[in-house]
């Protein structure tokens, strides 16, 4: 199972990704990509980096950015919630 967790503070935005998401490896792969174009995008524009990991089956992203970071942040954990609830035996997301 996957476990995803998101919050946000401000213009702090995290997401921590832990786990495989086991006999699914579509599901696998679309959460990758969702965090893996978040990380590209986010990369060169955000102001401040407080977390920076992305490693097989863990990913930890914290940064500041501004408006465009921001909002590429919640359209990122859209996708992630609405593969949790498509798949939710292999996809825990929670907000916190």
């Amino acid at each position: 199972m996957t476990e995803v967790t998101v919050r946000r503070r401000g213009e702090r935005c995290a997401l921590t990704l832990e786990g495989h998401a086991t006999g699914q490896p579509a599901v696998c792969a679309a959460l990758s990509a969702l965090v893996c174009a978040l990380a590209g995008y986010v990369g060169p524009r955000a102001v401040r980096v407080y977390q920076w990991e992305l490693a097989p089956g863990r990913a930890r992203l914290e940064f500041a950015g501004g408006a465009q970071c921001a909002a590429a942040w919640e359209l990122v954990c859209e996708g992630l919630e609405q593969i949790s609830r498509q798949w939710p035996e292999t996809v825990l997301f929670r907000e916190g």
